[in-house]
């Protein structure tokens, strides 16, 4: 596509919304930062940065975005900063150019402050008549009490989603990006609060968007992912207004808890337990003697009535509900308390976590060997290997600081066969040289024949630390696609075996590509057998295929573009 017209290669929904993004001044800075190469930052939900380059024909050969879009090959950030581009290069014609958006702006506002206030007015009434206009100017100038202007901000964010409901009721994945603008035009509204020192207004307006877009999470196909990082951003004002500093000791913060610990009570996050748990989390930090305490405990309890419609989901709750009770305990109660209470919920990974790490900083070694056992066998019976291993690494721990050098060497040893090459060279650092040349013979037997898969195997690893290369190789036959991983190890001693398992690979590979894509990765890994030294190899490989798939014209057009130099 090329910057004169590349709106004709670019989906026409993502072109209106760069647009926009381009017309609001939202390509807050732009750079050359190479020839023909930019980089920009645009304000979007968040600030994304962008780089484009082009050809000096004014092809785009290359962009990219840090926003999370993945639907398309280009982005409305990344069609933002086209506009800006071939705007700067229109109008500087090659001079010296300055940050997007900053001329524009400073001349606007020029403008803007010399006109009367009569035809400042006449001006935003003509504006206003443009859709969507006259909602951003209530919303932005809006000097209503705050319970009014929630409930504007309520009508507005959902004006937008009935805008795009179906028949049914229901917002296709198409549409829920528009549908959100009214949302995302309330937490604008809701951070330009908070930074004018507005909190509890704020705050109001980030708990309005949370319950109208839960609510509209279950209504819409948002597969493309708009509401969450908004709620998830109502969260953040939410937090920064709560935990400021002066707070403390304020009427402020008491109104805040009572609001917040109502907030998460209500129905609308049944079955939203992360973002409840959120809220919960914020409310815990104001709780600030035995009154509030209780009333915060009373919530937790009446909740956790209804949290846990599974086990996991119960364990879910518990665990990130004992850790504010522990919070508010250590803060109010002090640490010895704490103490005791963890010890009462090791049942929880968290708990036992701590009562370990505790156990360690007072030197208690055996103490914390016994709990990381004990936390064995709990998630051995529950089925969750993935923990048990973690509370080996901690007894391996405690052995390691108490000097238990025989149990050391069994657990590093358990741990290596189970998978973790970090424990080989734990344990070869225990031997001598002398001693390790009579040990390491008796690993390798366990190690060969693990049955693990080859991509997450310390055998090979094992192999190149000991410098055992014929092994290596061995291994490596049984599965020529790890040649790509091993050949530099491998082809100084063995280039004719690396080459053959590079062809064998290869011929494979593109028996089974059926794609564009697929015949790509073949000519890659052409590229990287030429690269280890065969050359011929490789030449005979381009040779092969192009005899032996005649009709396959993309593979036959990959084929011819590969380069020997």
């Amino acid at each position: 596509m090329n910057l004169a017209n590349f709106e004709h290669s670019v989906d026409g929904r993502i072109v209106s919304r760069g647009l926009e993004y381009y017309e609001d001044d939202c390509v807050i800075s732009l750079r050359e930062t190479k020839t023909n190469r930019y980089r920009a930052e645009v304000e979007g939900s968040e600030d994304y940065e962008v780089e484009i380059q082009l050809s000096e024909g004014g092809t785009v050969v290359d962009w990219d975005c840090t926003c999370p879009y993945d639907m398309g090959p280009v982005c409305k950030h990344q069609v933002a900063v086209l506009y800006e581009i071939r705007d700067m290069l229109e109008t500087q014609g090659g001079g010296s150019r300055q940050p997007a958006g900053t001329g524009k702006q400073t001349d606007l506002k020029t403008l803007l402050s010399g006109c009367r206030q009569e035809e400042l007015v006449d001006l935003l009434m003509i504006l206003a008549r443009d859709e969507g206009v006259e909602e951003r100017i209530r919303l932005h100038l809006g000097r209503d009490d705050t319970d009014s202007a929630v409930e504007q901000s309520r009508r507005l964010i959902q004006s937008h989603i009935d805008q795009q409901r179906q028949r049914d009721g229901f917002v296709t994945y198409a549409r829920v990006s528009t549908a959100v603008r009214g949302a995302e035009m309330v937490l604008e509204k809701a951070q330009r609060e908070l930074q004018k020192g507005a909190a509890m207004q704020a705050v109001r307006l980030a708990l309005c968007i949370m319950e109208e877009l839960i609510e509209f999470i279950q209504e819409c196909d948002d597969s493309g992912g708009h509401i969450s990082p908004l709620i998830d951003m109502s969260l953040e004002v939410i937090v920064e207004a709560v935990l400021d500093e002066d707070l403390d000791g304020s009427v402020e913060r008491h109104a805040f808890f009572e609001l917040l610990l109502e907030e998460a009570a209500k129905e609308q996050y049944d079955g939203w337990p992360d973002w409840r748990i959120e809220i919960l989390g914020v409310c815990a930090k104001l709780v600030d003697g035995p009154d509030r305490q209780e009333a915060f405990e009373a919530v937790l309890e009446e909740l956790g009535e209804n949290e846990g419609t599974t086990e996991w989901s119960q364990k879910y709750w518990n665990e990130h509900t004992d850790l504010m009770r522990l919070e508010i305990m250590t803060r109010l109660q002090g640490v010895g308390q704490a103490e005791v209470f963890v010890q009462g919920r090791l049942e929880h990974t968290g708990f036992r976590e701590m009562a370990i790490e505790q156990a360690m900083k007072r030197g208690d070694y055996e103490e914390a060997i016994r709990l990381a056992l004990d936390g064995e066998q709990l998630d051995t019976e529950r089925g969750h290997p993935g923990t048990v291993n973690r509370w080996k690494e901690r007894r391996y721990e405690a052995y390691r600081a108490s000097g238990q050098l025989e149990e050391q060497r069994k657990l590093a040893e358990e741990l290596l066969l189970g998978g973790d090459y970090d424990y080989y060279l734990e344990l070869k650092s225990t031997y001598t040289p002398a001693e390790w040349k009579r040990v390491y013979p008796d690993l390798l037997p366990g190690l060969e024949h693990s049955g693990r898969s080859y991509y997450f195997d310390p055998y090979p690893k094992v192999l190149i630390e000991e410098g055992e290369t014929a092994r290596l190789l061995e291994y490596v036959s049984r599965q020529p696609s790890l040649v790509e991983e091993f050949y530099p190890q491998l082809v100084s001693e063995y280039p004719e075996e690396v080459y053959k398992l590079f062809k064998d690979y290869i011929m494979k590979t593109a028996e089974r590509a059926s794609n564009r894509s697929n015949y790509r990765n073949v000519c890659r890994i052409i590229h990287l057998l030429a690269k280890a030294g065969g050359v011929e190899a490789a030449r005979h490989c381009v040779g092969t295929l192009k005899a032996l798939y005649p009709r396959r014209s993309a593979l036959q057009d990959e084929l011819s573009s590969v380069k020997w130099s």
